[in-house]
């Protein structure tokens, strides 16, 4: 293992090894390029040169760098001249702002389960960590552009993970995030004091929550884009969850996501159709667009603790006579944006215009009614298959878990 400067003498190709040095004075040049094991630092070791340093294609070009570290002291930027994979072990600290602008598509891999310490609000080390920490030069982005973050995945794989407060490029996972506020130490020391964890598209994997406390009620997520490929858990715990209305390309409704929502496999596990939610506070934003907005689907219901629509924000339920939208929130809701809800109880609100129903996943069936002749079965916490009675002499059969009936 060994530790590398960026230094930049010749040029700002990541690959040529008298741009790497190995004391942060810059006199000791590097035996070796970094590789698995080793560790990158970005600081003043390469004022006065520059070159900026430029990935394009694998880095390192075999295994996982141990860290790459960026401290408040660099003056130059990371950029791209091809699309870039930057491969890690598992953890990456980020203390400047606006130092990432990649013009091609940017992915930082990590490919091992985070090590990094982290703490509780009960002072106790926290088993779950963060493969990314923003230190407290970071109050704003260290991306110099939306279209640099925009170009930029972190892609964290199938481990588990938590999130320091940041602002956040694309993230994509097939592991669990666990929404908990985290500490740099026992005294709760925060890492900065940015104040949410701010996501662009979410792709992937399962949000879940242990040991709520307190302190949790404090952490946020903010989710700016896309909400694609969710697992069957998406639940915060204590947090807040955040919504920004976005769609890639036109406009009109973006499905919300609630349990028993699969949003055309979008949402939940495609094998036993199950999606289930948890939400304490939940906040819709201004829409990015103003012909957007967030819809929850017919028979859904949306439990929490408080609901939040901020002005601007656009929260719906259907309203073309089918069955009723339920929000249950045990505070009052405070709508300064727009939505389609009236009360019907204390602390019950359902979509204007729908009929009352108890969908699947509150014990009932989904249903208003079950059609003469017709047998039920189950399929998943989101829907209830319906089956009309066959002819005399026909056969109940299943195939790939689907009755049919045939012919004797």
């Amino acid at each position: 293992m060994a530790r590398h400067y960026w230094k930049g003498l010749i040029d700002s190709d990541p690959d040529t090894l008298p741009n790497w040095v190995t004391s942060s004075d810059g006199s000791t040049t590097s035996a070796a390029l970094p590789t698995n094991n080793d560790d990158i630092v970005f600081d003043s070791t390469s004022d006065g040169l520059g070159n900026h340093i430029q990935f394009q294609g694998t880095f390192p070009t075999s295994g996982n760098l141990n860290s790459l570290v960026i401290g408040p002291d660099f003056t130059k930027l990371i950029v791209t001249g091809a699309s870039s994979t930057i491969n890690l072990k598992g953890e990456m600290g980020i203390n400047k702002t606006g130092c990432l602008r990649p013009t091609h598509a940017l992915i930082f891999d990590f490919n091992t389960a985070p090590s990094t310490t982290v703490y509780d609000g009960g002072g106790s080390s926290y088993a779950v960590k963060p493969f990314v920490l923003f230190y407290s030069g970071m109050t704003a982005s260290a991306f110099d552009s939306e279209s640099a973050r925009a170009l930029t995945t972190f892609n964290f794989g199938s481990q588990l993970f938590s999130m320091v407060d940041g602002i956040y490029p694309n993230i994509t996972f097939t592991g669990f995030l666990y929404a908990k506020r985290i500490y740099s130490d026992a005294s709760r020391t925060e890492f900065n004091a940015y104040g949410s964890v701010d996501i662009l598209n979410f792709n992937g994997g399962q949000i879940t929550s242990e040991d709520f406390d307190i302190y949790d009620y404090d952490k946020q997520f903010y989710f700016e884009k896309d909400l694609t490929s969710i697992g069957e858990s998406f639940k915060f715990g204590h947090t807040t969850a955040r919504f920004k209305t976005y769609r890639a390309s036109g406009t009109g409704a973006v499905v919300f996501p609630a349990t028993g929502e699969l949003n055309s496999a979008a949402f939940g596990n495609d094998t036993t159709n199950n999606f289930y939610t948890q939400y304490h506070k939940v906040v819709i934003e201004n829409n990015d667009n103003a012909a957007n907005y967030w819809l929850v689907s017919a028979g859904r219901i949306i439990e929490c603790n408080e609901l939040v629509v901020n002005d601007g924000g656009r929260f719906y339920g259907p309203s073309s006579g089918t069955k009723a939208v339920a929000i249950r929130s045990v505070k009052r809701p405070t709508v300064q944006g727009d939505w389609n809800f009236r009360q019907t109880a204390d602390g019950i609100y359902e979509s204007i215009g729908d009929s009352s129903n108890t969908p699947v996943f509150h014990g009932g069936t989904g249903l208003q009614t079950i059609p003469n002749g017709s047998i039920l079965y189950g399929n998943g916490n989101g829907s209830i298959g319906v089956l009309a009675i066959g002819s005399t002499g026909q056969i109940l059969k299943v195939v790939s878990g689907l009755p049919s009936w045939e012919d004797a």
